[in-house]
């Protein structure tokens, strides 16, 4: 989708930031006199539109391929790390919900 327009947005975060409207391709810059393939409920009224992050970090998230196997690889290995820096906190507290908590931890592995 190209980009049509930047704002400051002080409405969703509690930090002002740089976002971005990005708008369907048949109609901007140029109409290119095509419809909508997916008969979009937007296209009658300008087609689709999407407002997301321009920063190169904010962004990076939207661009992830979830379901490559080098993703998958890599959350593997944090989801183990928070689960090991976990446990000893929660064998050290007598709380039933941590308890409960590590008995869930040691259950998923």
């Amino acid at each position: 989708m190209p980009l049509k327009l930047t704002f400051t947005d002080r409405t969703r975060a509690i930090i002002e930031h740089e976002r971005g409207k990005y708008v369907c391709p048949l109609l901007f810059p140029e109409p290119t006199g095509q419809t909508c393939p997916i008969d979009h409920p937007r296209w009658k009224k300008g087609g689709c539109t999407a407002d997301m992050p321009t920063s190169p970090g904010a962004r990076l998230r939207y661009q992830l391929d979830r379901h490559s196997p080098v993703y998958k690889q890599v959350y593997k290995q944090r989801t183990a790390t928070k689960g090991s820096t976990l446990k000893p906190w929660l064998l050290a507290s007598n709380d039933p919900i941590c308890a409960m908590a590590l008995l869930s931890l040691t259950r998923i592995r």
